[in-house]
């Protein structure tokens, strides 16, 4: 069985309590963020809480930054709090596998 790789969009303080609230608890230990700024406590929080987890800090989202980081077929984009509208073209790249 493959499982999908977890992309979180999120904005840098909504990520903080997304982690706290919902990933911790069920005890996901990897996955992608991808927020809009750097956030001291969100790295503090997920070093303590040892979740191996790759932080790309952007300034826009688009398509084409997705397509050349991740493997779209096996992945599943979850926007919590997005700072960006989600596009249409990043909406057909996931197809069913994007969850707002």
């Amino acid at each position: 069985m493959n499982k999908k790789k977890l992309i979180i969009v999120s904005d840098s303080f909504s990520a903080e309590d997304y982690v706290k609230d919902s990933l911790i608890p069920a005890k996901i230990k990897k996955f992608d963020l991808i927020i809009n700024k750097k956030n001291q406590k969100l790295s503090q929080l997920l070093k303590k809480s040892k979740i191996n987890c790759n932080i790309h800090t952007i300034k826009d989202l688009n398509s084409n930054w997705i397509k050349h980081r991740f493997d779209i077929k096996n992945s599943l984009l979850i926007c919590a709090g997005s700072p960006w509208i989600i596009k249409n073209d990043i909406i057909k790249l996931f197809k069913k596998n994007i969850l707002n």
